[in-house]
């Protein structure tokens, strides 16, 4: 699933929920402080900086294989 505005409350919830319930949780923040804190506090499998560039290539990727940068992986 994935999630946009992955750092703030309703997102937070939907990607727990989603995890909670099997599935893969890929989240959007927009700046890497709070791409590292939806990643590493709330427990996203990946999650991607919509302002880095690329999004909808690292986001595919993200939500195939979870195989890019920011991924806990």
């Amino acid at each position: 699933m994935v999630v946009a505005a992955a750092s703030g409350p309703v997102g937070s919830l939907v990607g727990q929920l989603a995890q909670l319930a099997g599935a893969r949780a890929v989240g959007i923040a927009e700046a890497p402080e709070k791409c590292a804190y939806a990643r590493d506090e709330l427990g996203f499998d990946a999650v991607v900086d919509r302002r880095a560039g690329g999004l909808p290539q690292v986001l595919a990727r993200a939500a195939r294989t979870g195989s890019m940068f920011t991924s806990r992986a």
